[in-house]
């Protein structure tokens, strides 16, 4: 059956309306289609075809006109496998986005899979994870305990800055300017402020990796601020290496308790800090380059100088 000379709309739901038999071909071939129109990223769309190109395939095994089974026979499928509920309920958002595009089609009534996530992919006894900030004692054990320049470099500034692991990667050193106690980050889509600032602390760690740096690496990579044994730039799989064994040196020291610290949560560090300590929630948020409703309001009003002389006033000294 070919009905490429129609759109997708009236492809679909002609075939359904004639009570035509749709193979999974010509209902992935429309679906890209739409995808196409909607401009999306192309990881974005590539990962959400291809999960729609599993179930099509599967679900064509099962019966001659794919639409007619049942989602939760491909639950039961990937629960069989032993996927981890993560990966299924990913998998499901991805085909929920599918279902979504028949519904609004006319080509099904209702789409199922918004019912099969609430009903069975919900982890109701799973423990809440609470995310808890470390203590600055913990912090000074974490860096206390990091003999390598670099790798103390970049937990200060994690911890300090709030910055996010591939916003650390990718900086260059033209990228720090040591006078002012500033960086300046690569654009992202996540960010709104691209000016951070870190104390004379982190100055003096990041001084000292400058110089390591300058006399080990003189072939390596000239632009990247940190950069791995190679003398390439460090990448966000190193920060997680370097991280993790950090961790590992103070719990097996055993004198501030058991650590969790990961990258990220560098960011709710510095926020926690510099809350306690009595920072503006607006300097904060600014700081953090937080996407908000009324960014336009705050940046406006928000002087950087200011900002810095209460984060500098605000964040707390690790005595490293």
């Amino acid at each position: 059956m070919k009905l490429t000379n129609l759109p997708a709309s009236s492809n679909l739901r002609a075939a359904r309306t004639s009570k035509q038999t749709i193979s999974s071909q010509n209902i992935l071939d429309q679906f890209r289609a739409d995808q196409a129109l909607r401009n999306l990223a192309p990881k974005t769309a590539y990962n959400c075809q291809r999960e729609v190109s599993n179930y099509l395939i599967w679900a064509e095994s099962q019966a001659e006109d794919p639409l007619q089974v049942d989602p939760k026979l491909y639950l039961k499928l990937l629960r069989d496998r032993s996927q981890k509920t993560a990966t299924i309920r990913t998998t499901f958002s991805r085909l929920n986005v599918f279902f979504t595009f028949l519904e609004e089609e006319d080509v099904i009534e209702k789409n199922p899979v918004p019912r099969i996530k609430r009903t069975y992919l919900n982890d109701y006894k799973a423990p809440v994870k609470i995310r808890k900030a470390l203590s600055v004692e913990q912090a000074s054990e974490l860096l206390g305990m990091t003999t390598r320049t670099r790798d103390k470099a970049v937990l200060m500034l994690l911890l300090k800055t709030g910055i996010r692991r591939h916003e650390l990667v990718t900086l260059d050193v033209d990228s720090l300017d040591q006078n002012s106690l500033s960086l300046t980050l690569k654009e992202t889509h996540k960010r709104s402020n691209r000016l951070i600032f870190f104390d004379n602390e982190t100055a003096r760690a990041l001084s000292r990796w400058l110089k390591s740096r300058e006399m080990r690496y003189k072939k390596g990579n000239e632009k990247a601020l940190f950069l791995n044994n190679f003398g390439t730039r460090l990448s966000d799989n190193g920060i997680d290496i370097l991280v993790k064994k950090a961790v590992e040196r103070v719990n097996e020291a055993g004198r501030v308790g058991k650590l969790i610290f990961f990258p990220h949560l560098g960011r709710y560090c510095m926020t926690t800090w510099l809350l306690n300590a009595g920072m503006s929630p607006r300097y904060v948020k600014w700081l953090r380059g937080d996407s908000l409703r009324e960014a336009f309001e705050i940046y406006d009003t928000i002087r950087p100088e200011d900002v810095k002389k209460s984060y500098l006033a605000s964040i707390p000294q690790l005595g490293i």
